[in-house]
């Protein structure tokens, strides 16, 4: 039987419908669709309110100070044990808000050390889960070690000599939780210990003082050179490499990171060694410059300008000033500068060298040039504006056509071909061979050219190039950042 033929109402709205709209259910899709966004809506509502109400809890709430925490922890555990049956189903929940006011790191580190504290005194081990971000503040997640959310299967090694057998840790359903809200505005944070089941303590499996001593020993080792001494040793088995690894860079940092501050560690680090510094700036961009010595020694003109991408994991980078002196590199200066997206490293920069030292001949560095160039080659984003100056370049060079002119087009959507493929590897050939011209050089037919013949001749084969093939906008770049005056220079 054709069921498109046969109807009946829907118990949600009333009305009738064919089969076909109710997929066997009671109601029709319509009805349903409209439950289940309610449904959603309802629960994305609901959070909102739980996270508002956290808030507002922080706001009233007595604060205690994170010295208070493992009393109020112990006090709890042996109120639960003493009420609570051993077969009972209540869950041990714990919560308080805690004054982060003298905290200075950053809110992970702060949740990692509030977590330590809760493991220390419960004595459970807590393993970091997730995070979630709200407008209220970032809440961190952290699991009991013990949970079964966490096991894994066990695989062996496949290195036979690899292989050990260890204690298998015992898992519980006890869906152990910690939850951190750090809330950096109020200075306050919101903690809260749950665990369904207060079970039996992991085994301790911590790395003695006699194997920390032996790492801290034999630091300028490898961890894996030095857990396999202590394996040969006799080491028990159920400590893991990863044990190893974790203990090796606290020592080993420990002998130079006398701060978690690296822009506190810096100074204090020159000051130690009586370094001269030429200015130390603490405001939105940190950066501490400072010299080394070397220009009293050296009379070397030509200078060199470095720097170390991501000198380490806090967005700061190292400059440093050198100068060559038979193929070896002497530092003049260092510059400790925090990148913090306040800072630009562009031509404003440039321009503020020149105006520092006006004696000065600035040059880029090649590889630098050639990567900024390639990417602008491949570049296909939209372009919404341009400030190519067709009149002063004109005015430069007559030979340059004022009407050779990129044209933006009003739909911000257009995308344009900024440089076919095929022409990409010649332009930078040509701009190469423009790098390397000079005066005391002679060209292709044993000409000795001065500086202002070998500008013209970079323009226009640059020009002429750009203008056979059509490239405005390659011309326009090229133009703007390399060929007009006060950048071919660099």
């Amino acid at each position: 039987m054709d069921s498109s033929n046969l109807v009946k109402p829907c118990s949600g709205c009333l009305k009738t419908y064919s089969l076909n709209f109710f997929d066997g259910k009671k109601t029709c899709n319509a009805c349903r669709l409209s439950n289940k966004n309610r449904q959603v809506t309802s629960c994305t509502n609901r959070k909102r309110q739980i996270e508002e109400e956290e808030h507002e809890k922080i706001k009233t709430n007595y604060h205690i100070c994170i010295e208070d925490l493992p009393e109020i922890i112990v006090e709890n555990i042996i109120k639960y044990k003493e009420n609570t049956h051993p077969d009972s189903s209540d869950t041990f929940e714990v919560s308080c808000f805690i004054d982060i006011t003298e905290f200075q790191d950053e809110s992970k580190v702060i949740a990692d050390n509030i977590a330590e504290v809760i493991s220390e005194t419960d004595e459970y081990n807590w393993i970091y889960n997730t995070k979630t971000e709200n407008k209220k503040g970032v809440t961190y997640y952290y699991l009991c070690s013990q949970n079964n959310e966490l096991s894994k299967k066990p695989r062996k090694n496949p290195d036979i000599t690899k292989q050990r057998d260890r204690e298998s840790m015992d898992r519980y359903n006890c869906k152990g939780r910690i939850k951190i809200l750090i809330d950096e505005t109020e200075h306050i944070a919101y903690i809260v210990i749950k665990h369904h089941i207060l079970h039996n303590l992991p085994p301790d499996v911590s790395v003695p003082e006699t194997i920390k001593q032996f790492i801290k020993d034999n630091v300028d080792l490898f961890p894996q050179i030095i857990y396999s001494q202590l394996v040969t040793s006799g080491m028990d088995i159920n400590i893991r490499q990863k044990q190893i690894h974790y203990w090796w860079p606290v020592y080993m940092i420990k002998q130079y990171k006398q701060h978690e501050n690296s822009f506190i560690l810096a100074q204090d680090w020159l000051n130690e060694f009586n370094y001269s510094t030429l200015f130390i700036m603490d405001s939105s961009v940190h950066a501490i410059a400072f010299l080394t010595g070397f220009e009293k020694l050296l009379k070397e003109q030509n200078i060199i300008i470095s720097e170390c991408d991501n000198t380490n994991d806090q967005k700061y980078e190292l400059y440093a000033l050198i100068v060559e002196v038979n193929g070896t590199g002497f530092p003049l200066a260092y510059l400790f500068l925090e990148i913090n997206g306040e800072s630009d490293k562009d031509f404003a920069q440039i321009s503020a060298a020149q105006m520092t030292w006006p004696e000065i001949k600035i040059q880029l560095c090649k590889w630098h040039i050639q990567r900024a160039v390639e990417t602008k080659l491949k570049d296909y984003r939209a372009i919404t504006r341009t400030n190519y100056d067709e009149y002063q370049a004109n005015r430069k060079f007559t030979f340059i056509d004022k009407q050779f002119i990129p044209i933006v087009s009003a739909n911000k959507k257009t995308k344009i071909r900024f440089c076919p493929e095929e022409y990409r590897p010649f332009i930078w050939n040509l701009m190469n061979q423009h790098l390397h011209l000079h005066p005391l050089i002679p060209n292709s037919t044993g000409q000795f050219l001065d500086a202002n013949q070998i500008y013209e001749h970079a323009v226009q084969k640059m020009y002429s190039y750009c203008k056979e093939n059509s490239l405005v906008w390659v011309w326009s770049y090229m133009w703007n950042e390399w060929y007009r005056e006060g950048h071919w220079e660099l």
